[in-house]
């Protein structure tokens, strides 16, 4: 869908001729030759930084990318850099989902053997050319980035720039701002946000503040909200209790736990199931785990607490067994003497721990939305990259953001696979290859010669 002319330069050191270095050269030189192929806009350079006076001297790492958009005269119209960094990455063996770059894992292997005297779990190369690429030329093609904002001032955990999900913000294309509503001049929600995401806030918001997201959202805006279950509640934070009522919703307080099939390593820890409906319906049931660590359940409010036009769906839940768990004062699971969960008047039931609810005007259109999941660790950066929680992220970001399609890709493994040999297995391999093979196509041969010749 280009229509505006692109220039990709690759920058190449041409006195580096290791052979990992010369591979990945042309690794790169061979995928950004397929962009040239697919689009009549996008133009392919190379630079040998030793052989051309590069004048730009941010330009210094081998195998460094620029991507420019041009305007209809020529000149520049956007640029953004892709570092070799961004294109080698790893996965280290244990850490699974988790991507550094290749160069910082050699410079921990020499750490670990040098200094620790340990060796470092084995690794796996993957190249993220696509992915940097791709989310380049998207950069370099808007003319301004759409606007998630971050509410602060309340003990909500940010997404973070390097990595996790404010890594994947990134890759999108989405810029990630701090938003103090309870500072700002007209204590109103910023007229360039997409949306706002209020991360596990620790104390309640302000009346002010609960009021402003009300006009926000009457006014088309979108809030994405996750809650802790020790720190949310009608009577511990009654102003953002009050916006969820506002939107159709509330909260089952107590924390939601499930039978030992649908949870991980801790009997909190719920791999959640997805309904279909509303933002999850593009999504895959099945190929993945949404991971909701220390959730509370939602469900609908009473038809006087919200707005008169809101339409709900669930997103997110349980199976049929779970159940509200006892705690103790302390925040532990109440057992018996044999160390079994006490389960008198415990009713098992299936629960919600993710709402979408639509704000809709007299005429049954969309205006505004809330998105809320209820557990703190929904958007954790461990469950940024292969979960169903950051497939369901994305989903959000191309919504919020009216993005026509995700950008962020996941890199293609480089690994070589080999075929290991035993030594009796080498020479049986010879043995019957080298000998047995040919001396049995001779003795077929003859016989077949034989035969021939007394015809």
């Amino acid at each position: 869908r280009l229509d505006t002319d692109i220039v990709i330069t690759h920058y190449v050191d041409g006195s580096k001729t290791s052979t990992t270095e010369t591979s990945n050269t042309n690794y790169i030189s061979g995928i950004l030759q397929r962009y040239a192929e697919v689009s009549s806009h996008i133009t392919v350079k190379t630079v040998d930084l030793v052989e051309t006076n590069v004048q730009d001297k941010t330009v210094s790492q081998n195998n460094m990318i620029t991507v420019k958009s041009l305007n209809d005269d020529g000149s520049e119209r956007r640029s953004k850099t892709v570092t070799a960094d961004e294109i080698f990455m790893c996965e280290i063996s244990g850490y699974e989902g988790q991507y550094i770059p290749t160069s910082e894992y050699n410079q921990m292997v020499v750490y670990y053997r040098d200094v620790l005297k340990q060796q470092l779990p084995a690794a796996t190369n993957y190249f993220f050319a696509e992915n940097a690429v791709t989310g380049a030329v998207d950069y370099v093609m808007q003319e301004t980035l759409p606007v998630v904002y971050e509410l602060s001032g309340h003990g909500e955990t940010a997404l973070g720039d390097d990595d996790g999900f404010g890594k994947l913000c990134k890759d999108e294309n989405v810029e990630l701002k701090e938003l103090a509503l309870q500072g700002r001049e007209n204590g109103a929600v910023p007229e360039d946000a997409r949306a706002v995401l209020i991360n596990a806030p620790r104390t309640d918001i302000s009346a002010d503040e609960a009021e402003a997201l009300k006009t926000y959202v009457k006014g088309g805006g979108n809030v994405i909200l996750t809650t802790n279950v020790e720190a949310y509640g009608e009577e511990k934070t009654p102003n953002l209790a009050g916006f969820c009522k506002f939107m159709g919703l509330r909260a089952i307080e107590g924390h939601i736990l499930d039978d030992s099939s649908h949870y991980g390593q801790y009997i909190d820890w719920i791999l959640a199931g997805i309904t279909g409906n509303g933002i999850t319906a593009s999504l895959d049931s099945t190929n993945y785990y949404f991971h909701m660590l220390g959730s509370h359940a939602i469900t609908t409010a009473d038809t006087d607490d919200a707005e008169n036009s809101v339409e709900t769906y669930s997103l997110l839940e349980t199976s049929d067994q779970a159940f509200v768990g006892k705690f103790d004062e302390k925040g532990q699971l109440i057992v018996d003497e044999n160390g079994n969960l006490d389960m008198e008047g415990v009713v098992k039931s299936k629960y919600s721990l993710a709402y979408q609810s639509v704000l809709k005007d007299d005429t049954g259109a969309s205006k505004g939305e809330l998105i809320w999941f209820a557990s703190p660790a929904v958007f954790d950066a461990n469950y940024a990259s292969g979960t169903g929680n950051s497939y369901l992220f994305n989903a959000i970001l191309t919504k919020t953001c009216e993005k026509n399609d995700r950008i962020s890709l996941i890199g293609k493994e480089m690994s070589q696979s080999y075929l290991t040999v035993t030594p009796v297995q080498q020479r049986t391999f010879i043995t019957v290859c080298c000998i047995a093979i040919p001396v049995c196509t001779i003795i077929v041969g003859i016989a077949v010669w034989a035969s021939r010749r007394r015809k």
